[in-house]
């Protein structure tokens, strides 16, 4: 059993196996005290509360090296129908030839009162169902028997493997409130991981469980030596759900969880085997990863050479050089997985059959700018929905990402070529989830921030005509570079199927829509233009109009109507938002009262709203300048009653009606 570094580095999305322990571990007095209760006093909403629940993670000798066992144990009181699903437990893990893994000890229970006594259920093994998912997973499952209102389910299950240098994560907050959650880690002498917690308030450290217990503290570390090994133990009480909340970039950086990874073993007077090197710096971890991407894109590679000539052929600047390159893999290739570092496929057979994951197309631009005498390099990074990279320890798991960069007359230029409409320079905005490692020589850390990202969208109504049989308006829409990348693939190369779908965005109750074009599709690197004439038919003639002066919304409605939040509001870019209304109004229809111009600021134009209406007697000219920007990504949380009323605002100044007065 050695480390594979393999497993480390590119099976990113490690399993989260949950804890076991054994029977003399089950706290028979969590079962007791809760087999009667009907309602939590601190979640009186609860359908089901996790009364107990430890992850154990404990490295042993064996024959020809070092075992890992991971043990998941959990006691939950079922009090709502809604809750019983979490009787329904299954775990997947690793199994094939680079990574083995299997299943321990497996048991569970179920507790009812019936005629004042404690039931016990036992899960039968034959209930144990164990089953291949594909040529590297497998998985087993079980239902715990007997579950009801008012029952407590208990169940142990445990997963031995490899030695792997990353470490099971563990989620102390749950999708249910959550009265104990502990992780401990047991090593042998010598061993060493580092940790990194998400966790308020800080672990308090101790040397005994009876110091906890006699502290009563919320948070709480426990170190102690047991025999031959030592023991740390992390342990949080009374977690409430995580609640999902509007503007939130990644929830899962906001649960409190805990991430280990093996940093160093040390034996003293012994010398390590070298499968035992740990990565435990960015140096150690640049050489090791750069060791292994280098092998798959930097050898001679003469089979993608005629590509290469033909493809930059004519080109004199290293600019037009990279963007041909990339355009040339970015419409050729077709990408069977968006986000992955990792290659499975030799680079030539990628070539030669046109496909390949993520990782394997940038890869593959990498080699072939290379090859075209530019200087460009793997980037490894975390996207939103996963974890951010910790810019402090090279943890890996971290890592779900592979882009490339390609560096011209000084500047970066970050590609990512697996999606046929990611732009030249820009990549898609879920790579901008903060720190990001350059994988080579030119190894660096950088920060791929939402901050450095902005999205303009521009929309601008002319009306036409306006009488008592209707109104006639052009509009046309620029639209910034990620909105048009998302709309790009949502057609997936169908310009009809876009037109119809902005047809529906465009024409509401009783309105039409004419003449509607998309200009630009084809060009990923360029924003779409929309263009389309709208308007109204009135069955009848009629002599007032209301009529919406933002017809086309910035904000429809207000996402933040909670009065209290926990989390901070996060934005996925720089917005800028603009919406221009044009008129020359004919002498037969008359506005009455216009709504007065507005202007709302949020700390010193970190977030701004303008609302401006002029209209001209004289002229006739009716004009609407509406404009939202938000200079900032993060809000904090303090800042929320602020942000909430800024909100509420701005969504009254935008719902303002006029009431046009029409003869004739």
């Amino acid at each position: 059993m050695r480390i594979l570094y393999a497993i480390a580095l590119f099976v990113i999305a490690q399993l989260s196996f949950p804890q076991s322990a054994n029977a003399q571990d089950v706290n028979r007095e969590v079962i007791q005290q809760n087999i009667g209760k009907t309602s939590y006093e601190k979640f009186p909403d609860a359908a089901a509360v996790i009364l107990y629940e430890k992850g154990t993670l404990e490295i042993t000798k064996i024959t020809n090296g070092y075992e890992q066992t991971f043990r998941s144990h959990r006691i939950v009181k079922i009090l709502k129908p809604g809750a019983f699903e979490l009787a329904n437990v299954s775990e997947v893990y690793q199994d094939n030839s680079q990574f083995s893994s299997y299943p321990g000890d497996i048991m569970g229970v179920t507790y009812n009162i019936e005629g004042g006594k404690i039931i016990k259920t036992p899960l039968a093994k034959t209930n144990i169902y164990h089953q291949k998912i594909n040529e590297s997973f497998r998985e087993f499952k079980f239902a715990l028997p007997a579950v009801k209102e008012g029952s407590i389910i208990e169940y142990i299950h445990e997963v031995k493997s490899d030695l792997s240098l990353v470490a099971p994560s563990w989620m102390f907050q749950n999708d249910h409130p959550t009265l104990n959650s502990e992780y401990e880690l047991i090593t042998p002498f010598g061993f060493q991981y580092v940790y990194v917690t998400q966790a308020t308030p800080r672990f308090k450290e101790y040397s005994s469980m009876k110091d906890v217990t006699a502290d009563s503290i919320r948070a709480y570390k426990v170190t102690t030596e047991k025999y031959r090994s030592i023991s740390t133990l992390w342990g949080r009480k009374d977690l409430p759900v995580l609640i999902a909340e509007p503007y939130i970039s990644t929830e899962i950086n906001h649960i409190e969880r805990i991430d280990i990874q093996l940093s160093a073993i040390n034996f003293t007077g012994n010398r390590l085997s070298s499968d035992y090197a740990a990565i435990n710096s960015w140096a150690t971890f640049n050489d090791q990863i750069s060791e292994r991407y280098t092998k798959y894109y930097g050898g001679k590679n003469s089979f993608i050479d005629n590509s290469v000539k033909q493809e930059i052929s004519g080109l004199a600047t290293a600019y037009d050089k990279a963007k041909r390159l990339f355009n040339y893999v970015r419409a050729s290739y077709y990408c069977t997985d968006t986000i992955t570092p990792v290659y499975r496929t030799a680079l030539e057979q990628i070539y030669k059959n046109k496909a390949g994951n993520a990782a394997e197309l940038n890869l593959l631009l990498i080699a072939m700018l290379r090859k075209a005498g530019l200087n460009s390099s793997p980037v490894l990074l975390s996207t939103i929905g996963n974890l951010k990279a910790d810019p402090i320890y090279p943890l890996l798991d971290r890592f779900n990402h592979l882009v490339c960069v390609v560096k011209i007359d000084g500047k970066d230029y970050f590609l990512d070529a697996a999606g046929k409409n990611n732009p030249f320079g820009l990549l898609p905005l879920y790579c901008y989830n903060g720190y990001a490692r350059i994988i080579g020589k030119d190894s660096a850390g950088i920060m791929l921030d939402a901050r450095k990202v902005k999205e303009r969208n521009v929309s601008t109504v002319t009306i036409d005509s306006i009488n008592s049989k209707g109104y006639y308006l052009s509009t046309s829409h620029y639209i910034g570079m990620h909105r048009s990348r998302s709309l790009r693939n949502f057609a997936n190369g169908d310009i009809e199927k876009l037109k119809q779908h902005l047809e529906q965005l465009l024409g509401g109750e009783d309105q039409f829509v004419s003449g509607l074009e998309v200009l630009y599709f084809d060009n990923p690197d360029t924003n779409l233009v929309v263009k389309a004439n709208t308007g109204k038919h009135f069955k009848e003639p009629i002599s007032r109009l209301y009529f919406d002066l933002d017809y086309i919304k910035i904000f429809t409605d207000n996402p933040f109507v909670a009065m209290t939040r926990h989390l901070p509001v996060e934005f996925l870019s720089q917005v800028e938002e603009v919406y221009v209304l044009k008129a020359t109004l004919p002498p037969t229809v008359e506005p009455e009262e216009l709504p007065k111009p507005s202007l709302i600021t949020y700390e010193e134009n970190k977030m701004t709203f303008r609302h401006l209406i002029g209209y001209d007697k004289d002229s006739r000219q009716l004009s609407v300048n509406t404009k939202f920007q938000a200079n900032e990504t993060t809000f904090p949380v303090e800042g929320y009653e602020t942000i909430r009323k800024f909100f509420e605002k701005m969504i009254q100044e935008i719902n303002h009606t006029v009431t046009f007065n029409i003869k004739g």
